[in-house]
């Protein structure tokens, strides 16, 4: 189960923390993010194996570790495994930093919980607070989620990085040049010409490192850029949106969208607004 709610400048000037998003048993898809996002954000892997890179550094996740990330830090994470599961919450607020240095989190991490139950006690509460009508649920949101950093900074033993191999730096070129060019008609010579390797080497080191081909790459970097736009820019309309992102047509993105979300992008607006 997953939810996921808007930040509004407002309310981040007035909660010490707030919640965006947070998941329970999430299948997790791969991710790359060569500028990181601009929450904190804190996952415990809940079944199966997976590989995280953070600023260059390669850490393999397996049942009761995981990961904290502070905003704009460099990392990908995919799964080693078929069904590799997490439960996840990202946060933000005016107070994050002060309180997670008084914790002895000020720095990105991949861990060991000692007690995952915990981890997964406050997940389940944070869920209970979404499906409430309380008036007071955004202030329910910043206490647990409080209580959360305090039994996590408890909880947790830091694990070291193991070396990092060529294909994952090659793959971290790839990803950022996406996220530099996922406007324009990014093409696999372009790929290959930019990190100096055949088109073949690109497209193997893309499935064997990611499970996805260089297409399914570009398309998720879009996706993404475009569920942040649709969200955080209200002005625009679905067809700048969909010029924005790179996609060649408003018919072709409405497509692509529904095919990887389930719904079309203006649903998707209408949909997170509605649930904030």
């Amino acid at each position: 189960m997953i939810f996921t709610t808007a930040v509004s400048d407002e309310e981040e000037k007035t909660l010490p923390l707030r919640i965006v998003s947070v998941g329970t048993d999430h299948i997790q898809e791969p991710i790359q993010r060569p500028n990181g996002i601009r929450y904190y954000q804190v996952f415990i892997c809940t079944y199966g194996v997976g590989e995280t890179v953070i600023d260059n550094k390669r850490y393999v996740m397996r049942e009761g570790q995981g990961m904290f990330l502070v905003p704009n830090t460099t990392h990908i994470y995919y799964a080693l495994e078929p069904g590799w599961k997490v439960d996840y919450v990202l946060f933000t607020g005016p107070a994050c930093a002060a309180i997670l240095n008084s914790l002895g989190l000020s720095e990105s991490m991949i861990f060991s919980y000692s007690r995952p139950e915990v981890f997964r006690d406050h997940i389940q509460k944070l869920i209970s607070i979404s499906e409430s009508r309380s008036s007071r649920k955004n202030l329910s949101f910043s206490e647990e989620c409080y209580s959360l950093l305090l039994d996590t900074s408890y909880q947790i033993n830091r694990i070291e990085a193991s070396q990092l191999e060529e294909a994952d730096d090659t793959i971290l070129r790839i990803i950022g040049y996406l996220e530099q060019h996922y406007r324009e008609d990014i093409s696999l010579d372009d790929i290959a010409a930019y990190i100096g390797r055949s088109k073949e080497h690109v497209c193997r080191i893309c499935k064997n490192n990611m499970q996805e081909t260089f297409t399914q790459m570009l398309t998720r970097v879009r996706l993404f850029q475009a569920r942040q736009m649709l969200l955080q820019q209200p002005e625009m309309s679905i067809q700048e949106i969909s010029a924005a992102c790179g996609f060649r047509t408003i018919s072709y993105f409405d497509r692509v969208f529904r095919k990887w979300e389930g719904i079309s992008p203006s649903d998707y607006r209408l949909h997170k607004k509605s649930s904030t």
